[in-house]
């Protein structure tokens, strides 16, 4: 699954992604994070990247079967 970070905390992203089935997890920064990313506790597997590697997979992600 990949999240979109904002609104909630990176951890309940990853909390809500799991309840709804998903076994692991992408974190993409929205705009105004850039490029930081941090090491977070999360109760699956979880990567977190930049809002650049982030628009490239939700690309790829919106436009592959």
């Amino acid at each position: 699954m990949v999240c979109l970070r904002g609104d909630n905390s990176r951890v309940d992203k990853g909390v809500e992604a799991s309840r709804v089935g998903a076994i692991g997890m992408i974190l993409a920064n929205d705009e105004n994070s850039g490029g930081e990313t941090i090491a977070d506790a999360h109760v699956l597997p979880a990567s977190h990247v930049s809002f650049k590697d982030g628009d490239l997979i939700f690309k790829y992600v919106n436009n592959t079967k």
